[in-house]
């Protein structure tokens, strides 16, 4: 196997693939912009020799959307057309055939509401949200009043900083 080495590259550098066969709604790219402030950009856009991108091009376009100027990028120049083309399919496709074991997922949900990190961060939406811990057996009134006081706690502005205590001297 080949050794790929990331690198970081200008973002205006890279080209937009005019046959990329994914669309990315204004909500994914919203959503990805927020994952990547989060947690840094950690998954590498794959392009081909020319700078054109296989894969990740909804990435790219959320990092413009929060005005960075570089991202990490893997070149795939040991590939022919032919396989750059077929490869941005099958990963595609292929992770669309994943699904999730849900009850494990709404175990680790909770573990999550339960450490108040906002939910929305996993690219599920409130009522997807609502959907899982609610078809969960586990999962009753008390977590479903959870969620909202959590979403509604996320909401919420602050009128003030709350008051530093004060130590005693």
């Amino acid at each position: 196997m080949r050794n790929l080495v990331t690198e970081l590259v200008a973002i205006n550098e890279l080209k937009s693939n005019p046959t990329n066969v994914n669309k990315h709604p204004d909500d994914q790219i919203e959503t990805l912009a927020k994952i990547i402030q989060e947690f840094g950009f950690l998954v590498p856009v794959v392009v081909d020799k020319d700078k054109v991108i296989v894969l990740g091009h909804g990435r790219v376009m959320a990092a413009k959307k929060l005005g960075l100027l570089y991202v990490p990028v893997i070149t795939a120049d040991h590939l022919t057309p032919t396989q750059i083309k077929a490869f941005g399919i099958a990963e595609n496709k292929i992770s669309k055939r994943s699904f999730f074991d849900f009850e494990l997922l709404a175990h680790e949900m909770d573990a999550l509401l339960d450490q108040s990190y906002d939910l929305a961060l996993t690219g599920f939406d409130e009522a997807e949200i609502m959907n899982l811990l609610k078809s969960t057996e586990a999962y009753l009134e008390a977590e479903e009043t959870k969620v909202k006081e959590h979403t509604r706690r996320l909401n919420a502005k602050p009128e003030s900083l709350p008051e530093e205590p004060k130590l005693p001297r």
